[in-house]
């Protein structure tokens, strides 16, 4: 992988990748494509999670944390909710159903952020990274920073069984993303045991194949057992013991394959992953379905039968050129700031 010495402040094509499937998983996933959709869901968010935490920097001061945290998230969470907030109220209009109300409503649910469209992922992220923050600078052993994330993940368990509910910019998600977070983070610090897997290439498709059996089978177990797996927006974790067997061998899966080889147009959608992320769903679903649907390709395919399926792949392409070609236009720009570019 990469190791222990080399500056994070450098893109790791490694990281981008993963990044760039993870987006692919998380788009595809949101197309309603059935138990391939309940798959993705068992690793992909966890995936970002774990990425950010390797990319997480514990020496800066608190003040140069927080600027680095506002530019790189907070300001992102605003310019992509604003073109968000003007297509869906534009959609309220054509609805007719557009009303003072509805918008002072909306507006209210964007600034609260409570699982409010894919936004959530970039608030929670955000406290997600405080949290460890101050972990961090209050545990200095690595076992026990694990440790006390699985504490953490005991208790957001026991918050949502006891029928707690989304907090404000999605904070109670924090006590279940902090584990991949510091998986993450323990993942750059020890990297060295990393960099053995990908010099032994037969090795690392050997612990792929093993990592890919283990994500579907404890993913299936803890939904044949619970009814149901990972799904963090809507705060179900399944069976957690076997809920995060198979995120973490899911994570593991995808970095080990996102070594083998690096793409440039997979990396690309990585290195801008939360255009790709925020307006997915929210924005170009919608019309990318009403295209569909105008040329009646859903008329034409079963339910989740092949050619289903065949017409949803498209779709996430379709979905994905048109992104691509909004962000190669900002990046062309100084709008770029207000995105979490430099």
């Amino acid at each position: 992988m990469v190791s222990n010495n080399i500056s994070t402040k450098k893109r790791i094509d490694w990281v981008d990748m993963a990044k760039g499937y993870g987006t692919i998983a998380v788009i595809f996933a949101h197309l309603a494509v059935g138990k391939i959709g309940v798959w993705l869901y068992t690793f992909h968010v966890p995936l970002f999670f774990f990425l950010s935490g390797y990319v997480f920097n514990d020496s800066l001061k608190f003040n140069d944390f927080i600027s680095k945290k506002g530019k790189g998230i907070l300001i992102p969470y605003f310019t992509l909710g604003l073109p968000m907030l003007v297509f869906t109220f534009l959609q309220q209009y054509r609805g007719s159903w557009l009303t003072r109300e509805s918008i002072l409503t909306l507006l209210k649910e964007f600034i609260i952020q409570k699982r409010l469209w894919t936004l959530w992922f970039i608030a929670c992220l955000f406290f997600v990274n405080i949290f460890f923050f101050f972990i961090c600078k209050f545990i200095k052993s690595d076992l026990l920073k694990f440790a006390f994330s699985v504490l953490l993940v005991c208790v957001g368990i026991y918050y949502y069984r006891c029928g707690g509910q989304p907090l404000p910019w999605n904070i109670d998600v924090c006590f279940t993303a902090t584990v991949f977070f510091c998986g993450g983070y323990l993942l750059k610090k020890h990297g060295k045991y990393f960099d053995y897997i990908k010099d032994k290439r037969a090795f690392a498709v050997l612990l792929f194949i093993l990592l890919g059996i283990a994500n579907v089978v404890f993913g299936y177990l803890t939904h044949n057992i619970s009814g149901n797996g990972m799904e963090m927006f809507d705060s179900t974790y399944g069976f957690p013991p076997f809920t995060f067997i198979s995120a973490f061998a899911g994570i593991f899966a995808v970095i080990i394959f996102s070594t083998f080889f690096t793409l440039k147009p997979i990396k690309y959608i990585g290195e801008n992953s939360l255009f790709y992320y925020a307006w997915h769903q929210t924005i170009l679903i919608p019309i990318t379905n009403k295209i569909f649907i105008n040329f009646g390709l859903f008329n034409t395919a079963e339910h989740l039968s092949a050619s289903y399926y065949v017409i949803r792949a498209t779709q996430t392409v379709l979905i994905i050129v048109i992104t691509t070609i909004i962000t190669l236009v900002i990046n062309k720009t100084k709008l770029k700031i207000l995105f979490g570019k430099k």
